[in-house]
């Protein structure tokens, strides 16, 4: 499914760097990106509400 995502946003007019798709565990990948000044919206798609 996530090929199919990017591919879309690929083609669509969305900026580059809009939307970032990044993969890993998310019990380390959330916080991290939570709590960087730089990450304006974090979307952790399966994760458990805090």
């Amino acid at each position: 499914m996530w090929i199919s995502v990017s591919h879309v946003l690929a083609k669509s007019d969305v900026p580059k760097g809009v939307v970032n798709i990044l993969t890993g565990p998310k019990e380390a990948v959330v916080p991290y990106l939570a709590s960087h000044l730089d990450v304006n919206a974090v979307d952790a798609f399966g994760a458990e509400p805090a």
